[in-house]
């Protein structure tokens, strides 16, 4: 485009709000998780090249129709994207609108409305302002729907002409557009949009410039979306002027003990401080020899190749994107790899000179505190070792067996697609939350809990609470879960099977901001569980012939950490004696003896126990336990009398980290948290429940990570063939020799437990299976 912006609403009231109470008096405030987001789709709408509007006192609709006002005037042709039908009125020769919704995208211009309704764009204000709408809390005229308020306007014109010829109107009808004529001039006042804002229309400010990579990359590894993280192009800002121009060379030419080294495809290139080198792999070899220390981006990336290529490393390597990782979790040199690195398949001409590694390295390494330099040295670094083990190996997957699952995934949804079309008198697009919502709530006529201006909602929130009214609505849910089974993990799955016959994920070290380690290609991490049928695909993960599966996960590690960094002795206590947290939790909450605890009593202590690590606040509690927010907030606050110290670490926590600027794990491993620098109360919210959060999910991603190297180094201390091929969050899973799955198992559990001296135990519990799932269930 030659122009774009983007409008979003302000919380504020509007001119029609000051003029008329009621308008949207129906809408409950945004939920706080999606308040949240907003400032964050600010950021990336502006950093994907668009002009972000907001006017006090209008809304967003009204901040489009001037736009495409001005511009339409003026010649130029605009698009409207929205899910809001209320910009149909806005339709003209050159603008057009592309209603976004339901996963359907829809080309609107004035022939196609004068298709639906028979009218010109403009005339759907006065069709607003007979038959109202709902979502909007705009009244129109009672008794009077769509239909006949269509009718009325294409027989009249407008308001004034229905009301100027009033007497020709007889029955029930007039009787209504009698008693609703107030309502009607105030409904069309309410429906038309202001195509006149006072507002900055210079057409510099809208022109688009394009997206600024930089900045998306900036912006997608804080907020973790790693898939448009992968879709960003490569920057054209690398430095290449330096690149060197060298014939390929032997090592022995490399004469300094520290070399900075880029392994490509066909070559190497290596720097050793005043010259630099471009060396065939065949001569590659000595380089990596003993007595070297040698600096890469990726040590693990850097592994694969190297074992591709048949060249052992004896030498010491530093990892530098680990280092930058350290340094600035939210950055974490992703814009630097992108800039330099990933470009494995250019012309060697593209990389830039090595000698960029000394510069980064010897930028990077004094910047690291003392803790930082441990968790590099003794976590981070051995840890990229232990990955690239794991990833070489793999995980066994039944072929087989997967595909017969798959096979019956595929018969069991056209079975379910069978029964919704025999239930439903005919065949529609499940798929389609438009044709569902019509089969659902105006076919069968049930309740519509949700319904926005796009249509009704279909979510699986929606449906579930549909299911005890109609049993074609369950037939929809099971329907959803056994497609999405399929397609995602039995299709997925089938798809990475390596010619080995087993899956070889990648693990991330560098991706998130609390230290987590995630998967992709495929994602082993996100096996659903919480499901019958999604636990079955554990079946199909299964030991080697002769072997077992070992499989250890830490029981309540973020509350135990919490426990530790609180020092809070009731909760300490608790765990040292071995009680069941959630029953001791409720008992004192409720002020009731243990053997008195009931189910509900136990899972409301579950939700503020697991929820209180993550700021939980009183609305989203009540939505987990079903109960008013007044409720909630009370059971929260008895929490804190129970717990007293776990309110004072919150306090604490944000203390320090409004001090400090960001917050820190036991380790040292630290989070830059600049919202608590915004006057926007939404996201100076969101950046104390990180500071809460961080020192614990943080610690509990460290301890894992140490507990990976410990069981690493000890399998092979002993000597065995174990090793360890799967971590998800607070799981390890060990593949086993028969003859050695006892010694595996025990070393699981005691490795994991002695991972960290905390005033309460860490308890490792581990089970053995031919399967990941005999072996977890």
């Amino acid at each position: 485009p030659d122009y774009a912006a983007v409008a979003f609403d302000l919380k504020e009231p509007t001119f029609r709000h000051k003029a008329c109470e009621f308008y949207k008096a129906n809408r409950k405030g945004m939920p706080e998780d999606l308040a949240v987001q907003l400032p964050y789709a600010k950021e990336v709408a502006s950093a994907l090249g668009l002009t972000v509007v907001e006017m006090p006192g209008y809304e967003a609709d009204d901040v489009i129709g001037t736009l495409t006002r001005h511009f339409s005037e003026k010649g130029v042709s605009c698009v409207i994207v929205t899910g809001d039908r209320d910009s149909f009125q806005l339709v003209n020769d050159r603008v057009t609108v592309h209603l976004a919704a339901n996963n359907e995208t829809r080309i609107t211009g004035v022939k196609e409305i004068f298709e639906q309704y028979g009218l010109a764009p403009k005339s759907l204000i006065q069709v607003k302002a007979i038959m109202g709408d709902t979502s909007d809390n705009i009244p129109g005229v009672a008794g009077i729907g769509e239909k006949g308020a269509v009718k009325l306007i294409k027989e009249y014109g407008d308001v004034e002409g229905i009301y100027a010829n009033i007497q020709n109107i007889k029955g029930a009808l007039h009787d209504k557009l009698m008693a609703g004529k107030e309502m009607a001039y105030t409904s069309r006042f309410l429906a038309e949009i202001d195509c006149h804002v006072p507002m900055d229309l210079t057409d510099e400010s809208y022109e688009y410039h394009g997206e600024d990579v930089s900045a998306l990359r900036t912006l997608y590894t804080k907020l973790e979306f790693r898939k448009l993280l992968e879709q960003l192009p490569t920057e054209e800002s690398a430095p290449k002027a330096d690149a060197p121009q060298v014939d390929y060379l032997p090592a022995t030419a490399v004469q300094a003990d520290r070399v900075a080294v880029y392994a490509m495809e066909d070559a190497v290139l290596a720097y050793d401080g005043e010259a630099g080198y471009r060396l065939s792999w065949e001569d590659a070899g000595s380089l990596f020899a003993e007595g070297k220390t040698i600096l890469l981006w990726s040590v693990k990336d850097t592994l694969h190749l190297l074992k591709e290529k048949n060249v052992p490393v004896a030498a010491q390597t530093e990892d530098l994107s680990l280092l930058a990782y350290l340094a600035s979790p939210a950055d974490n040199g992703i814009s630097f790899a992108g800039a330099v690195f990933r470009i494995t398949e250019s012309v060697v001409e593209d990389i830039p000179d090595p000698a960029w590694f000394f510069r980064l390295y010897d930028a990077l390494r004094p910047s690291l505190s003392e803790d930082l330099e441990k968790l590099y040295t003794q976590v981070e670094k051995p840890l990229a070792k232990v990955l690239f083990d794991m990833e070489s190996e793999g995980f066994c997957l039944d072929r087989e067996g997967l595909t017969a699952f798959n096979d019956l995934l595929a018969e069991e949804t056209r079975l379910y697609m069978e029964q919704i079309y025999a239930l439903a008198g005919h065949e529609f697009n499940i798929n389609s939350p438009k044709q569902l919502g019509q089969v659902l709530f105006e076919e069968r006529q049930l309740p519509h809990y949700k319904k926005t201006k796009s249509g009704y909602s279909t979510d699986a929130e929606t449906l579930e609470k549909l299911a005890v009214y109609d049993p074609l609505v369950q037939l929809i849910l099971d329907y959803r879960k056994a497609a999405k089974l399929k397609s995602t993990y039995g299709d997925g799955l089938l798809k990475v099977l390596s010619e080995d016959g087993r899956v070889h994920t990648t693990f991330k070290q560098t991706m998130t901001l609390t230290g987590r380690l995630s998967s992709a290609e495929p994602n082993l991490q996100n096996i659903p569980v919480r499901t019958e049928k999604g636990r079955e695909l554990r079946k199909f993960f299964v030991a080697r012939e002769g072997c077992v599966l070992v499989d250890a996960d830490y029981s309540q590690i973020e509350l135990r950490v919490l426990a530790h960094i609180s020092g809070d002795e009731a909760l300490c206590r608790a765990f040292r004696e071995g009680e069941d947290i959630h029953t001791a939790t409720a008992a004192k909450v409720y002020g009731v003896p243990v053997e008195l605890v009931t189910g509900d009593m136990r899972k409301s202590a579950k939700a503020v126990n697991f929820g209180i690590i993550y700021g939980i606040g009183e609305y989203s509690l009540s939505q987990d336990i079903g109960v008013s927010v007044k409720e909630a907030k009370a059971f929260i606050a008895r929490y804190f009398e129970t717990y007293p110290a776990i309110r004072d670490y919150m306090e604490s926590a944000k203390a320090f980290a409004y001090e400090h600027g960001y917050a820190e794990t036991l380790y040292g491993r630290r989070r830059e948290i600049p919202e608590l620098k915004q006057k926007n109360k939404v996201r100076l919210a969101f950046g104390e429940r990180v500071a809460m959060n961080t020192p614990i999910q943080g610690t509990a991603a460290d301890l894992i990570k140490i507990a990976m190297i410990r069981v690493s180094d000890a399998l092979r201390a002993e000597g065995l063939q174990a090793k360890l091929i799967l971590q998800i969050h607070d799981e390890l899973i060990v593949e086993a020799p028969l003859q050695e799955a006892e010694a595996a198992k025990a070393i699981l559990e005691r490795e994991m437990a002695c991972a960290a001296d905390l005033n309460v135990p860490l308890v490792a519990d581990a089970q053995m299976g031919k399967s990941w799932f005999d072996a977890k269930d």
